[in-house]
């Protein structure tokens, strides 16, 4: 998978959670059993969804290796989501991740 979408897949037509008022929260999980690393604003959500490749509309999972954090923070990604995704990855040479609207 790699490491820059087309911004066409989920949430590429999502409005900002402010603007409506709403303050959905997302889970992130580990696919590989379940385990919840963290959670996340809309905001980030959709600089997941920007900045990483999306294999279908209904994708909602994302490989993540140090080298995905390292892109993310250079495209906005602030300390709060990275810190998830490096507590995610810990020494390993990445994970996958899935999101889900809670």
């Amino acid at each position: 998978m790699s490491s820059k979408a087309t911004g066409t897949g989920i949430g590429a037509n999502r409005t900002d959670a402010n603007e409506e008022g709403d303050d959905a929260m997302i889970s992130l999980s580990l696919k590989d059993g379940g385990a919840v690393v963290g959670t996340i604003d809309e905001e980030e959500l959709q600089l997941l969804i920007d900045q990483l490749e999306e294999e279908s509309e209904e994708d909602t999972d994302y490989f993540i290796s140090p080298a995905t954090i390292d892109l993310l923070e250079q495209h906005g990604a602030g300390a709060h989501l990275a810190d998830i995704l490096r507590r995610a990855v810990g020494t390993s040479e990445g994970v996958e991740i899935v999101w889900q609207e809670s």
